[in-house]
C-alpha cells in the first residue's frame, strides 16, 4: 500500500506533481530517483521557508544561547580549577618537610590503652604531641569538609593523600572516638 502527498505548488521545480511519501515500502527501493523522493518527502513534512527578517530573528538568539553555553562551561572549568587549588593549599602544608615530620611523629606514638596514652601524649602532659596530632587530625578534617561539601574529587583526595589518611584513621580511631564520648561529642573530627 501506498501512501501519496501532494508536494510543491503549481510554480517551481515540481509543478504540482503528486509524489510517493517516505510510508511507501516503494520509497526504500533505491534506484533512480530516490533522493527526489526523499527531499520532496522532507520538504512536504516541513514546509519551510526561510526569508532575510527570520534569520535577523534566529541569529540573536543563536548568539546569545552560544555565549550562555560557553559561560557555562567557563564557569566548570573555573570551579574545578578552583577546587585543586584549594586541595593543593591544604595538602602542601601537609607534604612540607615540617608536614612530613609531623605525621611520621605521630604515627610513631605508641600506647596501651587510653589512659596510657593520656598520659604519655594528653594535652596536659605533652602540648608539643597535642599540637602535633591536632594539625594533622584538623588537616584531614578540613579535607573531609571539602569533601562533604562536594568542593572537591574523592578521587583526587585518595590519590593525593589517601595512604597517610587511612593510615592516620587506623592509627588513631580508638583515640578519636574515645575523645568524642569523653570531651567533644559525637560530631567530633566527623568528617
Amino acid at each position: 500500500m501506498s501512501y501519496y502527498i501532494f508536494l510543491g505548488s503549481e510554480r517551481g521545480a515540481d509543478r504540482g506533481v503528486f509524489r510517493q511519501a517516505i510510508f511507501s515500502p516503494a520509497f526504500f527501493r533505491w534506484g533512480r530517483g530516490a533522493f527526489d523522493r526523499l527531499f520532496y518527502s522532507i520538504v512536504a513534512i516541513f514546509r519551510i521557508m526561510i526569508t532575510l527578517d527570520q534569520v535577523i530573528y534566529v541569529l540573536p538568539l543563536l548568539g546569545i544561547t552560544v555565549s550562555v553555553l560557553y559561560y557555562a562551561m567557563v564557569l566548570r572549568n573555573a570551579n574545578r580549577t578552583r577546587s585543586a587549588q584549594l586541595f593543593m593549599s591544604l595538602h602542601s602544608e601537609m607534604s612540607s618537610m615540617e608536614g612530613m615530620a609531623r605525621f611520621l611523629d605521630t604515627m610513631y606514638m605508641e600506647w596501651d590503652d587510653y589512659a596510657d596514652f593520656e598520659r604519655k601524649y594528653g594535652s596536659d602532659n605533652n602540648t608539643e604531641a597535642y599540637a602535633q596530632r591536632l594539625t594533622l587530625w584538623n588537616t584531614f578534617n578540613n579535607f573531609g569538609v571539602l569533601l562533604k561539601r562536594g568542593l572537591i574529587d574523592p578521587e583526587m583526595i585518595y590519590d593525593a593523600a589517601g595512604g597517610p589518611i587511612v593510615m592516620s584513621w587506623e592509627k588513631w580511631r580508638p583515640i578519636i572516638i574515645e575523645q568524642r564520648v569523653r570531651y567533644f561529642g559525637s560530631n567530633y573530627l566527623e568528617n
